[in-house]
């Protein structure tokens, strides 16, 4: 098992760095987010 951290600005452009590697590796992403952007999420269901 292997874990790349990326950040791109733009999320299509890293679904097109994806792409050229797919028929080689297979993926998994999980989104990362700052806590700031967890309280904002959650708060609204608290």
């Amino acid at each position: 098992m292997r874990v790349q951290i990326m950040e791109s600005p733009d999320r299509a452009l890293l679904d097109q760095w994806l792409a050229r590697w797919a028929d080689l590796v297979d993926f998994e992403v999980v989104r990362v987010i700052t806590s700031a952007e967890a309280v904002a999420t959650v708060a609204p269901r608290l």
